[in-house]
């Protein structure tokens, strides 16, 4: 492409001439010029040709034809142009530590034959171009009169412009990067602000801190390694120690601490503050002694070295009085005389106080008398109430000092007790149930102090207590709480008792091995003697005075019964067994009240706890001096056959006959056959009939111990 058309013209009988062009190598022609020549000597002329695309000019007349006389340093010169453009041209906010460094992409398209090499160049420093020169390539030529001129090639180059921010200059910024040659200038304006990151520095809240405490962690977010200042707008509050972040508070009062760390290359200076308010820590006092009402009173000449106070601070302590003239105090020991007498007298012990803790002060107050307390005798408690069973016997309120009718007041529910008053004595008889209150008063006299006293009493039902070894009489009424004072142990015992109740009551517990049996049969025959048949009764129930076997799976220990329960008259009950063999009907089992009875001639159980001598229990007939506590069972044989053999079976709710290994065959009995346990006492085929000793195949052996079991003879 060509870009101007040069000549020089000299005027020597024209005065003008034309120019035509052609785009297409002279085949055809476009009019383009008819410049006017100048007088005189050769004149310069220079043309911008019409189309890049021209491909040929000449010079003539009007009429065509061709001028070459005249004309000088005719000359051509190739199209030269620089084209830039960038992909942006603002690279907005770039903070200081921006990676990798924001850049703009700037595209060259160019020709340049003529204009020699490209430059490019940055008008401030902080933006940077990756490329100062774009050499032009020099492989293409052009010929003009013969003269050989070298041509530049078209050609695109791109390069970037990379924004590298200055700490120390924030803000907005531009450059106008220039790309140009010899002949054509181009600039391209870039802009940018550059800035800093915020300060991450951050403090703790407002504080309330007591002296000596210690705050850590004051600051965070500290972005960089710049030192950390500080300053207090009040100095003696609170001290600071940057290295260990940590602030002391050692004085009361209100300060601002302020925390300061300056900028750096990256990051914005920051300032913070936190306001501080320090006070001193309260102190408490209190007592080394407890003293009571009684205690700080006191007579006239008394002294008190139990007087002393002690500050959680562990400061000394002074006290004061306020009557000295009547109860004096050692200002350092708190030991107390008692001078004369007064009343409300204020003993204070103060701590003043120091740089740490806030004063303190505890007051006890005294009163010293010339004359002693009314004593005031009598089992009432003044704490809680006062149970009073109805038949206990009565309550008493009696005094040193003199007493007068009017000056015990009963309120409360009618007719509960009865007072008397006689011999300066109060007494108090239970009449029904119901609660009252007894309210004692007197005023004191040149004698005695007060008196005011409280007392609530409950009249209850009577309370029952059985004991087996020395039982009393019973009365016959409700009482709410009875006691037998006996431990039953596990195994078997007899019981008879003046209520009724049942198992589950006696035992406090439902298990299926504790139950009651009562004598039903007894049955002889040789070979076993006499068998007591005792029946399960049903559900556990115990009546009253009636005698049982009670079987216990383990030990009740003096068994209570709480409630509302019908005590009878002891009167022990007999049991006569029903028919079992002719003539011997005379066995009994009879409940039995007697501490002491005498038990010889008579069967007793023996249980399988501590009385048992077998360590099973057993039926044990009574010997000469043996003895049977009250609340128990005994059995009466025949009066004839008291020293026989005998065992014992139980027949449970189904009926079932279930012979009992603990009660057998008594080991006290003469006769020897029935202490042998190693032979059988009797055989049975399997159908029931008793047989011989010679009896082959498989039959029933009953021991004499009681137990059965099943042998292949």
């Amino acid at each position: 492409p060509a870009d101007m058309l040069s000549f020089q013209a000299y005027r020597n009988g024209i005065n003008y001439f034309y120019i035509w062009y052609s785009t297409d190598g002279g085949n055809s022609w476009t009019e383009w010029l008819n410049p006017d020549i100048g007088d005189g000597d050769y004149h310069d002329y220079s043309y911008t040709l019409p189309s890049e695309n021209v491909t040929n000019v000449k010079f003539g007349t009007k009429f065509g034809a061709t001028l070459h006389k005249y004309m000088n340093n005719i000359f051509v010169t190739r199209k030269t142009y620089v084209r830039a453009s960038s992909d942006k041209t603002a690279f907005g906010t770039v903070y200081t530590d921006a990676s990798p460094k924001p850049t703009a992409t700037v595209t060259v398209n160019y020709s340049s034959t003529n204009g020699g090499d490209i430059h490019i160049s940055s008008n401030n420093p902080n933006f940077v171009p990756s490329l100062t020169e774009i050499p032009v390539e020099s492989n293409k030529t052009a010929t003009n009169n013969g003269t050989t001129y070298i041509c530049g090639v078209d050609g695109t180059r791109t390069f970037t412009v990379a924004y590298n921010p200055d700490p120390d200059q924030m803000g907005e910024e531009s450059a106008v990067i220039t790309i140009s040659d010899l002949f054509y200038t181009q600039q391209i304006t870039l802009t940018a602000t550059a800035a800093k990151h915020e300060n991450t520095l951050a403090v703790i809240g407002a504080q309330d801190l007591k002296v000596d405490d210690e705050m850590p962690n004051v600051y965070s977010g500290k972005n960089s390694a710049a030192a950390i200042s500080y300053s207090f707008s009040r100095d003696g509050i609170a001290t600071f120690d940057p290295s260990t972040n940590k602030l002391t508070a050692v004085g009361a009062g209100t300060t601002t601490l302020t925390i300061s760390q300056a900028a750096n290359d990256y990051h914005l200076a920051a300032t913070r503050t936190v306001s501080i308010t320090v006070s001193k820590h309260d102190q408490t006092l209190t007592w080394d002694n407890v003293l009571t009402d009684s205690d700080r009173t006191l007579e006239a000449g008394d002294r008190l070295t139990t007087n002393t106070a002690t500050a959680s601070s562990g400061l000394a302590v002074t006290y004061t009085s306020s009557n000295a003239s009547a109860l004096a105090v050692d200002a350092a020991t708190g030991e107390l005389t008692a001078l004369d007498g007064g009343s409300f007298i204020a003993i204070t012990a103060t701590q003043a106080g120091n740089y740490k803790y806030n004063e303190a002060s505890i007051t006890r107050y005294f009163t010293v008398f010339k004359r002693i307390d009314a004593t005031v005798t009598t089992t009432l408690s003044e704490d809680g109430t006062n149970e009073f069973p109805l038949g206990s016997p009565d309550y008493t309120i009696a005094c040193n000092a003199t007493l007068t009718a009017e000056a015990l007041e009963v309120s409360g529910d009618e007719g509960v007790i009865s007072v008397t008053f006689e011999n300066n004595t109060f007494t108090l008889t239970a009449l029904k149930e119901g609660t009252v209150t007894l309210t004692l008063t007197r005023a004191q006299d040149e004698g005695y102090n007060a008196i005011s006293k409280t007392f609530t009493i409950e009249v209850v039902k009577p309370v029952l207590e059985l004991d087996p070894a020395s039982p009393a009489d019973i009365e016959s009424k409700v009482y709410g709480r009875v006691t037998l004072r006996r431990t039953l142990h596990a195994g078997y015992n007899t019981i008879a008792l003046p209520f009724s109740t049942d198992v589950e009551e006696l035992t406090q517990r439902t298990d299926a091995g504790d139950w009651v049996a009562q004598l039903q049969t007894v049955t002889h025959n040789a070979a076993d003697g006499y068998t007591l048949y005792f029946r399960k009764v049903e559900s556990g129930s115990i009546e009253a005075n009636q005698p049982y076997v009670l079987h216990l799976s383990a030990d009740v220990a003096d068994p209570q019964w709480e409630g509302s329960f019908t005590v009878s008259a002891a009167e022990g009950a007999t049991i006569q067994p029903e028919k079992g063999y002719s003539g011997y009907l005379d066995w009994s089992m009879t409940a039995n009240y007697e501490a002491g009875m005498d038990m010889q001639g008579k069967w007793g159980i023996v249980n399988s706890g501590a009385n048992s001598e077998s360590g099973q229990g057993g039926l044990r007939l009574g010997g000469a001096g043996s003895t049977l506590n009250a609340f128990t069972a005994y059995i009466t044989p025949p009066a004839t056959d008291s020293n026989v053999k005998t065992r014992a079976a139980f027949i449970d709710e189904t009926g079932t006959v279930i012979v009992i290994e603990g009660l057998a065959f008594d080991t006290d009995t003469p006769d020897a056959a029935a202490a042998d346990t190693t032979h059988p006492a009797a055989i049975y085929t399997l159908d029931g009939r008793r047989t011989t000793s010679s009896a082959r195949g498989l039959v029933i052996e009953r021991r004499a111990d009681g137990t059965i079991r099943k042998v292949l003879r």
